[in-house]
């Protein structure tokens, strides 16, 4: 319903700015060049949902990955000893990157 009534409108519109410019014998149709601009535009958005599509599977992935990282870490930070304090607040380190990352992808 509503590329009909778009097309419409795209007709209308070609038809009043092309009234007598066109040669009596010419062979231009504005239905033709209607459809042809809803077949673009229907396109376009097709892309771009796509392409929507594609950035959320991205960032879904990255997420994964993260929490994957993030779940080695915090098991590697459990077995360390007391007397390993270096690696430990590096680890910790990198644990407050992860929420960090993780933190800006969900606002995404």
């Amino acid at each position: 319903m509503k590329n009909t009534k778009a097309k419409l409108t795209i007709i209308k519109i070609l038809q009043s700015s092309l009234s007598g410019e066109l040669k009596s014998f010419s062979k231009f149709n504005p239905q033709f060049v209607a459809d042809a601009i809803i077949e673009k535009t229907e396109f376009d958005r097709t892309y771009s949902e796509a392409e929507g599509k594609k950035v959320t599977e991205t960032i879904e992935s990255m997420k994964s990955t993260i929490n994957i990282f993030k779940d080695s870490m915090q098991k590697e930070l459990s077995t360390l000893g007391k007397d390993e304090k270096l690696l430990a607040n590096f680890i910790r380190g990198k644990l407050t990157s992860y929420e960090e990352v993780l933190d800006k992808l969900n606002k995404i």
